[in-house]
């Protein structure tokens, strides 16, 4: 009687566990996308979005910094970043990329070349109204950040987290998979999960397996053509990154022209920007922007 009370146990525990990301997922509250002014231009889009997702805008002076999120999250993971350096005088944008921040179903009619024509955009905003327009990317967001690279003069790049090299121990065989099995699959956050419930980071708890090809498609069009960056550029990488390969660092390093650059590695997991080490990130990447 009791190994069936301790195997009920069991199975009840599992099934939280798997269930658990779908109940957070459907449990946001929801708000009208907010509209962000930067000269002229209103920025809005007719949706809702979770409330925890809100593009942050903060008004500062005539230098401004443009901070492009990651994969399956939301301005929320670079708001710290957002505050301090607007709290050191920039003006900051970290806008919200198309797919994220609502439903995870949003992601499934998104392509990387959504991703690197909006980030474009959104340059070409802050280029249009402020004297200097430095860029940031945090993972998925450091792709768009080194194709804005290649496509225009910046006034500084930094890259953190990059996904040049993804680690695939899971998702081999992924086109067989999109196709025969599923198009949704959980994501468990694995390593990651401790850190995100102390920081309180907040992402998807499901991806549409399609997604994951645009990720990759992403990361191969930038590192086929990263000798095309050539502007001052500071990459920083988790030493204990279980999603992006630390190499991806290296690669970067070894492969962009820029004629300034530096590698700067934390020994954290991929959320180097909310981790133990946060201010010590925040303080490098300032007086990278300051130089």
């Amino acid at each position: 009687m009791k190994k069936k009370y301790i195997l009920i146990t069991l199975i009840l525990l599992l099934a939280i566990y798997f269930l658990f990301p779908y109940l957070n997922e459907i449990s946001q509250d929801k708000i009208p996308y907010p509209t962000i002014t930067i000269g002229d231009t209103n920025i809005s889009k007719d949706i809702e979005i979770n409330s925890y997702a809100s593009p942050i805008f903060f008004e500062g002076n005539e230098k401004a910094v443009l901070i492009i999120h990651g994969y399956l999250a939301s301005p929320q993971e670079v708001q710290e970043l957002a505050y301090y350096l607007n709290e050191n005088g920039y003006t900051v944008f970290a806008p919200l990329m198309s797919g994220h921040g609502s439903d995870y179903k949003n992601l499934e009619n998104v392509s990387w070349e959504d991703w690197k024509e909006e980030s474009e955009y959104y340059y070409e905003l802050l280029e249009d109204n402020y004297e200097e327009v430095h860029v940031v990317g945090f993972s998925l967001g450091s792709l768009s950040a080194l194709e804005l690279s290649m496509n225009y003069e910046l006034d500084s790049l930094t890259v953190i987290g990059s996904p040049i090299f993804i680690f695939k121990e899971e998702i081999n065989d992924l086109d067989f998979y999109v196709e025969e099995i599923s198009e949704y699959i959980p994501y468990l956050k694995k390593s990651n999960v401790i850190t995100d419930i102390v920081i309180g980071r907040q992402t998807y708890s499901f991806i549409p397996t399609s997604s994951i090809l645009e990720v990759m498609k992403y990361s191969e069009e930038v590192q086929d053509n990263l000798e095309n960056v050539d502007d001052n550029i500071f990459i920083i990488h988790g030493n204990f990154d279980t999603t992006s390969d630390p190499y991806s660092a290296e690669y970067i390093y070894e492969n962009v022209a820029s004629e300034e650059k530096e590698i700067y590695s934390v020994n954290s997991l991929h959320t180097v920007l909310m981790g133990i080490h946060d201010q010590k990130v925040f303080e490098e990447i300032l007086e990278f922007i300051q130089a």
